[in-house]
């Protein structure tokens, strides 16, 4: 079982966007247990 949570920011006098991303697991399927080391940061350009 998978899940992604975000937050998200538009800087409001400039052309960025600012994410962060986690994504915690449980793994059922021969039993790998809780993972939650997923992490992205993303800087974007937006117009």
């Amino acid at each position: 079982m998978d899940l992604i949570i975000g937050l998200d920011y538009k800087f409001d006098n400039a052309p960025i966007n600012l994410s962060i991303d986690w994504k915690p697991a449980f793994a059922i399927a021969g039993y790998q247990g809780w993972r939650g080391d997923e992490l992205a940061l993303s800087l974007r350009f937006t117009f």
